[in-house]
C-alpha cells in the first residue's frame, strides 16, 4: 500500500483550518468516507477541541477534562489526514497558502475555516490585561483553575465579577458558584464569602430567551446568591476593579469576560468577504461568497441570507453540510443547502445537577433536563471515540513506473526552488556549500582537531515535514554532542514520494526548513545532500564536526561509585506505534514532540565539565540497549532504579496495553545483561527499557560525588549507580 506521503502527491489538497465542532464532523466523515483523490490536512492550534455545550459541567465539578474534550489527533490518523499543529497569522488567497507565524505557509487547493470566535474586547481599557476571556477554551480553563485555587487559599471576602448574561455568562456564573461553594464546603470554609455578580448592558438577561426561562434562571440566580447588575456599560477595567457609564465602580479579584463574539483580526484583513463585524460571509452551502475555493461554518461565519446567532449548536448542526459539500465542490457537483433552524433545544445548566431547558415558548427545569442534557451530550461526543478503521487507500495507485538510479532522482527545478527558501548557517570554514554550489561541498575544520562524522536517517513517523526535519536534526545532532565534538555542517539525504512537481516541492521545502531551524539554532551549516524518489517519505543527515583530542568523550569509561544520569524521559517509540494505531491521546504526543525537540547540547556540555567518565545518547536501541554498549567490556557493572526512570505520560498505558515498537522484540535481545532478569519482581515500566528512542536524551556516568548538581544543571534524574561488585561485570541489576 503506498505510504500516507505518496498518496498525498497525487491530491487535491483540502485544508481543515480549525478544529471547531464542524470540522470535528468532517474528519468523522472522512474516516467513514474517504475520497481518494484528495489529500486532507488539518491546521489547528490545538488538537484537543473542546465541546461548548459540557464546558459549564466541567466547571461544576460533573466532568473530568478529558470528557469535555475531543482529541482530534486520533481522528485525524484515522482519516487518513496529516497535521500541522500551528497558529495562525492569515492567509494568502491569491496563492492559496495559511500563513503561519512558526512554520512554513501550508498550501491549499480548498480551504474549510471553523475557528469559532473569542469575546468581543476592543474598544475597552485594560480589559485584555486584566479580564480573563472565555475563549479560547484552553487559555480560559487554566485561568479558571487559577481563580478557584486563589479564591479557596485566600482569606476573607473574594469577589468574582462575570461581563455578559447571556447563556454562557449566566451558565458560568451559576456553575462557577457551585464548584467554588462545594470545594470550599469540603476544606470547611464558610461558602459565603465568595461573592459573585454578573453585568449586563441590557434590561434583562437571557434576552433570546422566553419570559419563562428568563424567571427560572433569575430565581436560580438569586438563590446562589449571584447579583445582577442591569443597564451597566463597562468602560475601563483596572487590576483590581472596574468602572462602567455612569462612573460606578465594581471591584473585583477575578474578572470573566463573556460578551457577544468577534472575529479573528486575521480574518478580517484576509481579503474574504466579511459582514459588518468581520465574520466571513458565506451562501447557503457554506461557500464563501467571495472566494468559491473556502468554505466556513461556526461561529466564524456569518450565512447571507439567514444570519442567525453565534452558538455551538450551529456549528454542530452545520457539520454534515460542510463534510457534504466540500465533498461536492471537489467533484464540481450542486452543493446542498443549509437551512438552520429558527428554534433550537437549548439545555443550561444552573449550578448542581439540574438544568432549564428552552424552545420557542417551551420552558422546563429540574433533575430530569439535566440528564437529558447530559444524554445528549454524551452521545455527541461518543460519536468521535475512536472506534473507526479508515478504507483501505489501496485503489490510490501509481500508474506509471518509475525509474532507479539516476533517474529515480528529485528534478532540478523542485531541489532548485525548495532549496531558494533557506538560509544554511554561515559557519566559518564552509569554502563551498549551498551559497555556491558545486559538486560537493569544501570545508576547513580547525587545525589539530580531530573530525567527527555521524550519519542517521529513518522514514516519516510525524505526518509533517516540517516537524520531521526539526527532529531528525536534533536526533542526528545528537551523536556528535554525546562524543564532544562541535558540530559544523550537515548534508541532507531525502527520499520524496513520487508525484507532480509542486507536491513534492512544498514536502521538499517544508523538510529542508525544519532541519535548517535545527542546524541554525545549533550553529551548523547545511551545506548539500541529496534527493531522490521512492515509495515514502525518509530523511536523514550526514553531520560533521570536529573535537580537540581531549575533548572526546566515549560510551565506555565507568567508574565504581559513578551515578547515571539521563536526561529525557523514556517512551517515544511506543507512544509513536501507538500513534499509529489511533491509540495514542494528543497531549501525549504533544509532551513527546516536545522532548524529541529539545537539544542535547547543554547537557552534553555540562557532563564534558563534570568530567563524565561516559556518556552515550539513548536512541533506537533502548535503555537497555545503550547501557549494555556502555558496560561492554568493563569489569564492573550498574545497579538500575526502576522506579527512579523518567516516562513521557501516556508511555507506561501504552505499554500496558501490549503497544510495541517494531524494533522492540530485537532490543528484547539486551534481557541478557540483565544479570537478576529472572528474580527482579515484575514491574510496569520493564518493557519501557527496550522501547526504542527517537531524539532520545543522553545518559552519562558522572562521578557520584557531583551528581546530584549535575542532575540538576541538566534537568535530568539519576536513574543508578555503577557497581564494582564482580558479579555484575559488563552487567547490571534492576531495583525498584
Amino acid at each position: 500500500m503506498p505510504s500516507k506521503f505518496a498518496t498525498l502527491l497525487v491530491m487535491k489538497r483540502l485544508v481543515l483550518l480549525g478544529g471547531g465542532h464542524s470540522q470535528v464532523e468532517v474528519l468523522r466523515q472522512w474516516v467513514m468516507h474517504p475520497q481518494p483523490d484528495t489529500a486532507l490536512t488539518v491546521v489547528s492550534r490545538d488538537l484537543l477541541a473542546p465541546y461548548s455545550g459540557m464546558l459549564p459541567g466541567f466547571i461544576a465539578g460533573h466532568y473530568r477534562y478529558e470528557d469535555c474534550h475531543i482529541d482530534v489527533r486520533p481522528l485525524v490518523k484515522a482519516a487518513g489526514a496529516r497535521v500541522c499543529q500551528s497558529e495562525i497569522a492569515g492567509l494568502d488567497l491569491d496563492n492559496g497558502k495559511i500563513i503561519c507565524p512558526d512554520r512554513p505557509d501550508v498550501p491549499f487547493d480548498v480551504l474549510s475555516i471553523n475557528t469559532g470566535s473569542r469575546p468581543d474586547m476592543e474598544g475597552i481599557p485594560g480589559v485584555k490585561e486584566y479580564a480573563l476571556a472565555v475563549k479560547p477554551v484552553d487559555i480560559f480553563i487554566q485561568g479558571w483553575e487559577r481563580i478557584l485555587a486563589e479564591a479557596l487559599s485566600s482569606e476573607g471576602t473574594y469577589r468574582l465579577l462575570i461581563v455578559g448574561t447571556g447563556a454562557g455568562g449566566v451558565e458560568l456564573a451559576l456553575t462557577m458558584r457551585y464548584r467554588l461553594t462545594s470545594e470550599a464546603k469540603a476544606l470547611g470554609q464558610d461558602p459565603a464569602r465568595f461573592h459573585l455578580s454578573v453585568i449586563t448592558r441590557s434590561d434583562e438577561i437571557l434576552t433570546t430567551h422566553n419570559r419563562s426561562v428568563q424567571r427560572r434562571v433569575l430565581r436560580a440566580l438569586e438563590h446562589a446568591a449571584i447579583k445582577v447588575h442591569y443597564r451597566e456599560t463597562v468602560v475601563s477595567v483596572e487590576p483590581t476593579h472596574l468602572t462602567v457609564e455612569e462612573g460606578k465602580r465594581h471591584d473585583f479579584d477575578a474578572l470573566i469576560w463573556v460578551t457577544q463574539a468577534s472575529a479573528p483580526e486575521w480574518v478580517k484583513a484576509s481579503g474574504l468577504a466579511t459582514d459588518d463585524r468581520g465574520f466571513i460571509l458565506v451562501n447557503d452551502g457554506l461557500q464563501s461568497v467571495s472566494h468559491p475555493n473556502v468554505f466556513a461554518a461556526g461561529d466564524v461565519a456569518t450565512m447571507e441570507s439567514t444570519p442567525h446567532p453565534k452558538s455551538g449548536v450551529y456549528a454542530v448542526r452545520q457539520g454534515p453540510y460542510l463534510a457534504e459539500n466540500l465533498r461536492h465542490h471537489l467533484r464540481n457537483e450542486p452543493l446542498t443547502p443549509f437551512t438552520p433552524q429558527t428554534r433550537f433545544l437549548s439545555l443550561m445548566c444552573l449550578g448542581p445537577e439540574e438544568a432549564v431547558a428552552s424552545k420557542g415558548p417551551f420552558a422546563a427545569q429540574g433533575r430530569l433536563m439535566w440528564a437529558w442534557k447530559d444524554y445528549i451530550d454524551q452521545k455527541f461526543m461518543r460519536k468521535y471515540e475512536m472506534g473507526m478503521s479508515p478504507m483501505s487507500n489501496d485503489d490510490v495507485g501509481m500508474s506509471e513506473m518509475y525509474c532507479g538510479g539516476c533517474g529515480s532522482k528529485v528534478g532540478q527545478d523542485v531541489l532548485s526552488r525548495a532549496l531558494s527558501n533557506i538560509t544554511p548557517y554561515p559557519a566559518e570554514g564552509v569554502v563551498r556549500g549551498l551559497d555556491h554550489p558545486d559538486d560537493a561541498a569544501v570545508i576547513t575544520y580547525p587545525p589539530g582537531s580531530q573530525v567527527v562524522h555521524t550519519v542517521d536517517h529513518f522514514k516519516a513517523f510525524v505526518d509533517d515535514p516540517y516537524l520531521l526535519g526539526q527532529v531528525t536534526a536534533h536526533h542526528c545532532l545528537s551523536d556528535l554532542y554525546a562524543m564532544g565534538a562541535t558540530p559544523h555542517n550537515a548534508l541532507a539525504s531525502v527520499t520524496l514520494p513520487h508525484g507532480p512537481e509542486i507536491m513534492q516541492e512544498d514536502i521538499l521545502s517544508d523538510l529542508l526548513a525544519g532541519a535548517n531551524l535545527v542546524l541554525r539554532a545549533e550553529n551548523t551549516a547545511l551545506v548539500g545532500g541529496h534527493t531522490t524518489e521512492g515509495e515514502e517519505l525518509v530523511f536523514g543527515l550526514t553531520v560533521n564536526g570536529y573535537a580537540a583530542p581531549e575533548d572526546i568523550l566515549s560510551k565506555t569509561g565507568i567508574q565504581p561509585g559513578d551515578a547515571l544520569i539521563l536526561t529525557k524521559p523514556l517512551g517515544t517509540g511506543v507512544l509513536f506505534a501507538a500513534d499509529m494505531r489511533k491509540k495514542a491521546q494528543a497531549p501525549w504526543i504533544a509532551q513527546a514532540i516536545a522532548s524529541m525537540l529539545r537539544s542535547n547540547r547543554d547537557a552534553a556540555h555540562a557532563f564534558r565539565d563534570a568530567d563524565a567518565h561516559a556518556v552515550t545518547d539513548i536512541t533506537g536501541f533502548g535503555l537497555a540497549g545503550h547501557l549494555r554498549e556502555m558496560l561492554a567490556g568493563s569489569q564492573y557493572g550498574a545497579e538500575i532504579e526502576l522506579d527512579a526512570i523518567p516516562l513521557l505520560d501516556g508511555a507506561l498505558a501504552c505499554s500496558e496495553a501490549a503497544i510495541r515498537s517494531s524494533l522492540f522484540p530485537q532490543n528484547l535481545n539486551a534481557e541478557c545483561v540483565i544479570a537478576n532478569r529472572n528474580t527482579v519482581p515484575p514491574h510496569k515500566a520493564y518493557p519501557l527499557l527496550f522501547d526504542p528512542q527517537t531524539s532520545g536524551g543522553l545518559l552519562a556516568s558522572v562521578p557520584g560525588d557531583t551528581a546530584e548538581a549535575v542532575a540538576k544543571a541538566v534537568g535530568g534524574w539519576i536513574i543508578g549507580r555503577v557497581s564494582d561488585d564482580p558479579n555484575l561485570s559488563g552487567k547490571f541489576n534492576l531495583r525498584q
